[in-house]
């Protein structure tokens, strides 16, 4: 009865270690893999954030540059204007009697 109990334990405690040995080796696992899924998860997030952020950067800079280009563009635009205004002003000034010229003159004077 003695040898019969003793074997008895001792299959216990070795059924005991073989759960024990896979409960650990399926909990690794299983530990391994929450961990690669959640490094693969917040990877692609940080991926995504990645890529939006360069986006966001390069149209920022493609809106500062075309803004440069509209503002000297515009730049050119109005002094093309006032160029051709001055010129219609002096064409305005030569066409004016002599006389009006001096009184014009006079009264800027005064």
């Amino acid at each position: 009865m003695l040898r019969i109990r003793g074997e008895a334990k001792t299959n216990v405690r070795r059924f005991l270690d073989d759960v024990s040995f896979v409960v650990l080796k399926e909990s690794r696992d299983r530990l391994r893999l929450v961990q690669r899924q959640l490094r693969d998860h917040f990877r692609e997030i940080a991926n995504q954030t990645t890529r939006s952020l360069n986006e966001s950067l390069q149209a920022a800079i493609a809106s500062a540059r075309l803004e440069a280009e509209d503002r000297d563009a515009r730049t050119n635009e109005v002094e093309r204007q006032l160029h051709i205004l001055r010129q219609v002003n002096s064409h305005v000034e030569g066409l004016q009697p002599a006389d009006e010229q001096v009184g014009r003159r006079a009264t800027r004077d005064v």
